[in-house]
């Protein structure tokens, strides 16, 4: 059992609760036993190269087991992988839990110097990378590097993997609120913090997404499984429901609907622009799709005619919010109840959200502040829920996200009187006018009711006078259609939505937006690229 020193020397926070989940299971390391002892036969993962079912799966993560160990892995040491969606990199990461090692997932498509300065952050002992990752990478002091190729066999880690075929279960009793994963965050501005979460933490998604509506016996996922969310929402909580992941390489809308159709795909982690074009591409065959049912959306801002024609196909489709500290969910919508435009639902039950002002007090229904999470105080779940432990190694910046003993997002929304959460954007990128705030969410869901607009993005452009103007970043679905007539269609439809000092004064058009692994606009990016210091002072 960790000890408040133990956390203190992290930089992180102790768990203020240590109440276990209802029902089980406690930790990871267990996440697969029921399905391994009652389902061994049953498919648990697909992937390009290769499938295993739960008992292939359970021999693959004892191997990975003695391979960490005789690499000298041990509790509390870090292991980093930087695999594509490969069975090989879900057995890494449920050894590295069975260890109480901490994992690190390094998106492959993250640029070297990202993944150098996440490894020299974490520092841990071992990587497990595909070869291409390797080679660039600077060689780091003390790290064991195993090259994983999946297309080839699985490469070195492969070798490994078969020749520790028939290992023992060797796993650790495992205290299950320590540190046992680092989520860096998305980076949007300055360097990636490493959010810390507990075994407790992803445990406690998979128990409250056992019985959850929409997700499905076969369930896809087309975002990176190093993005720690997304290996909680697929293999964690398929294991500990017996089902089937299928692990998708690429956010490619026609591959994706040829996996759909082949695999008979019930339920996808995906981008909604990828569900766009599924639906609206000649070149795809909908009735590739007729298994999939009520996909979830991550997003905040998905335009109404957009929701309109997911809804119309599939019957309905389910909208949430969350985050890498939470982590996963925190609110979504439910199928067959109404709710309002712009909403993403209301919070989920495991966890309480409370709107909060700048001294920390709740606000009134309808008022805009910052978003706070933290434990039910009743019911089923009451003292449950416990958000990250931290940032890792950044006790200062700690200490402000978890404050008040709720974990402070940094997000700007309001709950209505039934509950219903709006998210209005960031905290950071707040516009303050002339001593009026403007909240980018409001601007951007004016935007895109354009049909137009393929991506928007509304940030403060610094000036003399009223201290940020409004600027509009558009990237258009019809690249040669002419900017200034968009703009003058686009400023019109502001003026007619909202108030005077809301509406952009500065309208730029974009082939592509900059864009984080979690594929979500870069703003900083943009300001820095087309508002350096030098050209924003005095600008009107």
């Amino acid at each position: 059992m960790w000890n408040d020193d133990a956390f203190g020397a992290l930089g992180l926070t102790p768990p203020a609760s240590r109440t276990p989940i209802p029902g089980g299971p406690k930790t990871v390391a267990a996440i697969m036993d029921a399905a391994v002892r009652e389902r061994p036969d049953a498919e648990a993962l697909v992937g390009r190269y290769g499938r295993r079912r739960y008992g292939e799966l359970e021999a693959d993560v004892r191997a990975a087991v003695a391979v960490m160990r005789s690499a000298g892995v041990g509790p509390g040491d870090r292991v980093a992988a930087s695999i594509g969606n490969h069975p090989e990199l879900v057995a890494a990461f449920m050894a590295s839990q069975r260890i109480g090692a901490i994992w690190l997932g390094l998106n492959v498509a993250l640029a070297p110097a990202e993944k150098a300065h996440m490894l020299a952050d974490a520092g841990p002992k071992l990587l497990i990378a595909e070869s291409r990752v390797i080679a660039d990478l600077p060689a780091v002091d003390g790290l064991t590097v195993i090259a994983c190729d999946p297309a080839e066999g699985g490469g070195e880690f492969g070798g490994l993997l078969g020749r520790n075929r028939g290992a023992p279960d060797d796993r650790e009793e495992i205290d299950p609120w320590a540190p046992a994963a680092i989520a860096y965050t998305s980076g949007t501005t300055g360097f990636p913090k490493g959010a810390v979460h507990s075994q407790h933490n992803m445990a406690l998604v998979a128990a409250r997404r056992r019985d959850a509506q929409g997700f499905a016996a076969r369930h896809g996922i087309a975002t990176p499984l190093t993005i720690l969310i997304l290996m909680i929402l697929g293999p964690v909580c398929a294991s500990l429901r017996g089902s089937t992941v299928v692990l998708l390489e690429r956010l490619y809308a026609p591959e994706i609907a040829e996996w759909v159709g082949r695999e008979q795909i019930g339920s996808l982690n995906s981008a909604p622009a990828v569900l766009y074009d599924m639906l609206t591409r000649p070149d795809i065959d909908r009735s590739l799709l007729a298994s999939l049912r009520a996909p979830g959306i991550g997003s905040a801002h998905v335009p109404e005619p957009l929701r309109k024609l997911y809804s119309d196909f599939f019957g309905g489709v389910t909208y949430s919010y969350g985050l890498t500290e939470a982590p996963t969910g925190v609110s979504s919508t439910v199928l067959g109840v109404p709710s309002p435009p712009g909403s993403v639902g209301r919070p989920c039950d495991h966890l309480a959200v409370e709107i909060q002002d700048e001294t920390g007090r709740p606000v009134a229904p309808g008022v805009v502040g910052e978003v706070c999470i933290g434990p039910r105080r009743d019911g089923l779940w009451k003292d449950v829920y416990v958000p990250m432990l931290g940032y890792w190694r950044r006790p200062e910046e700690t200490e402000a996200a978890l404050r008040g003993g709720w974990l402070h997002t940094g997000d700007l929304g309001a709950m209505d009187d039934d509950g219903e959460l709006f998210i209005r954007g960031r905290l950071k990128d707040l516009i303050i006018r002339g001593g009026a705030n403007v909240y980018p969410a409001e601007v951007e869901r004016v935007l895109f009711e354009d049909p137009a607009v393929l991506h928007c993005a509304v940030t403060g452009r610094p000036d003399a006078r009223l201290g940020e103007t409004v600027a509009a970043f558009v990237q258009l679905r019809d690249q040669a259609a002419d900017p200034a007539e968009a703009g003058r269609r686009l400023e019109d439809r502001c003026r007619q939505s909202l108030s005077k000092h809301k509406v952009p004064t500065t309208w730029i058009f974009v082939d592509d937006m900059p864009r984080n692994q979690m594929n979500k606009i870069v703003k900083q990016a943009l300001k820095d690229r087309h508002f350096p210091s030098s050209l924003t002072q005095g600008a009107t």
